[in-house]
């Protein structure tokens, strides 16, 4: 399956970090398919960054906690890599804010133990909760 295509491709001196159409990542590309054993895989590469920015403006993480993969973001946070600060969308509304108003309310929990900023300004120098 697709673990075995990413797992070889990396062994084969693929570079992790290629960037597709819209820029995004093999990681944002899992985070958004759901695919936990890819996601792992790839956090085991020590050159892999946890908050590229696709061309929306969207980290791997922001990703995660918008679709509601509780476990994915807590894989993204639990990284020495793993940061929740600087994970805002284009509009500068962070992750917190895009977890909650998917009615995501278990990865805001998460997110908030981790080092969230509830109170982050968005673009318009506003704190949304």
């Amino acid at each position: 399956g697709y673990f075995d295509l990413v797992q070889k491709s990396i062994a084969g001196g693929v570079d992790p970090n290629a960037r597709g159409g819209d820029f995004s990542s093999a990681l944002h590309t899992s985070v958004v398919y759901g695919r936990v054993e890819i996601i792992r895989l790839l956090l085991a590469q020590e050159r892999i960054p946890l908050n590229l920015i696709n061309l929306r403006g969207r980290t791997p993480l922001w990703q995660a906690a918008s679709h509601g993969h509780l476990e994915i973001p807590r894989k993204l946070t639990e990284t020495s890599r793993g940061d929740c600060k600087g994970n805002s969308y284009s509009s500068g509304r962070n992750v917190v804010w895009f977890a909650a108003y998917n009615s995501h309310v278990d990865i805001v929990r998460m997110l908030l133990k981790t080092g969230a900023d509830l109170h982050e300004a968005d673009n318009e120098g506003l704190a949304r909760f």
